[in-house]
């Protein structure tokens, strides 16, 4: 197989004109009529997607794009939906990235915009990269401390008052992260079919499906397995809708089961079907990264941890663990760092809620000053809970 059919079979169908890995060619997001409205609403009107575009067109040239095409850790996906038309909302944060990679210029180079391009490092990339234009668009100073031999933070960050050490983590995605993110909604083929107004479909796992997800050993095989999963799920949705949509369970022998409810709405799409583990499971995963974090934090200058986490991850569970480890801790609360969580839940359509928690230190709220609230309230996504 030559590498144009070698791209074509990553990225999945193409009109003959993108196979050359020029997207910018027809930007479908900038004169869609269709999403229009939808785009301006969530802060995209004409003039920002047309900030976005210059960004991601600096970002993904032909031949980089290309290349992405044919690479073997999936980078295709994470530029599919600029040359295909895809649902507004999964587009919303590739538009997000270019918006501030038009901003920051070529403040952004070298290896920050290699990991942009490579699936395996693109979700911390991207998180170095909205987080400081987000900070600069509030009014900080913001300087990127060069790499050396000892740890240094992404970013120092002064107001008027004080200078703050700010590093961005995000726990390492796991086999089951991988294997989980192969089964949702949005990379199932016919995701958009799965939105039947007045239903909230959930697709759900067999006892025997989720036995084969806690087992390491079978987990390869059931990725390998996807294709035909999938499949017997779509056989049974599509034999559903056929008889009217009704309300039910629906069994999916031997993979799992559809249960539909009745919701006025649009209608709403809940996919289960590979499990991420226990609440418990997932905090000890996040609290464990955290604890690594201090030490790329030393020097005179408060700290400031922040983490992306997914939003079925309990906050609260995690900053208890957090407390557990420092109990043994000989160390100052004034020298241990704030600690934000921050991510984003699904809610209803093609929403999603923002949210993020933090943990003071002091732990008493009132010993925060007036700029350091508004620094986390910039690092949380707007108004987070102290």
């Amino acid at each position: 197989m030559g590498r144009k059919a070698k791209a074509r079979a990553s990225l999945g169908p193409l009109p003959e004109p993108f196979n050359d890995g020029n997207w910018a060619r027809r930007p479908w997001f900038l004169d869609s009529e269709q999403y229009a409205q939808f785009f301006t609403e969530h802060g995209f009107p004409r003039a920002a997607r047309e900030e976005a575009f210059a960004g991601l067109a600096r970002l993904y040239p032909p031949r980089i794009c290309f290349q992405m095409l044919t690479d073997s850790v999936g980078s295709a996906a994470l530029v599919r939906n600029l040359f295909v038309e895809a649902l507004p909302n999964v587009l919303l944060p590739i538009l997000v990235l270019g918006r501030d990679l038009h901003q920051l210029g070529h403040l952004v180079r070298g290896k920050l915009m290699t990991r942009l391009r490579s699936r395996p490092s693109y979700a911390s990339a991207y998180m170095e990269v909205t987080t400081w234009a987000r900070l600069l668009r509030r009014g900080f100073r913001v300087e990127r401390p060069p790499e050396g031999p000892e740890p240094t933070p992404d970013f120092v960050v002064s107001g008027s008052t004080h200078r703050y050490a700010v590093e961005l983590k995000r726990p390492a995605t796991s086999d089951v992260d991988r294997l989980a993110a192969a089964f949702t909604w949005g990379s199932v083929p016919w995701s958009l079919d799965l939105m039947v107004p007045g239903r909230v479909v959930r697709l759900l796992p067999s006892p025997q499906l989720e036995e084969q997800t806690r087992n390491a050993s079978s987990r390869a095989a059931l990725e390998a397995k996807r294709a035909q999963i999938l499949a017997a799920f779509e056989r049974e949705f599509r034999g559903w809708k056929a008889r009217g949509a009704p309300v039910g369970r629906f069994e999916v022998e031997p993979y799992g089961a559809i249960e539909v409810e009745h919701e006025p709405g649009t209608g709403h799409v809940e996919c289960e079907l590979i499990s991420r583990g226990t609440a418990q499971y997932r905090a000890e995963r996040v609290a464990r990264t955290l604890a690594r974090g201090p030490t790329q934090l030393q020097g005179n200058r408060r700290g400031i941890l922040v983490a992306e986490i997914d939003g079925d991850i309990e906050p609260r569970l995690v900053f208890q663990l957090i407390l557990e480890q420092e109990r043994g801790l000989n160390v100052p609360a004034e020298r241990l760092p704030t600690i934000i969580l921050r991510g984003m839940t699904p809610s209803r359509g093609f929403k999603h809620d923002r949210w993020a928690s933090v943990l003071c230190r002091p732990p008493s709220k009132e010993f925060l000053g007036a700029e350091e609230r508004r620094l986390i309230r910039c690092l949380g996504h707007g108004d987070p809970q102290l």
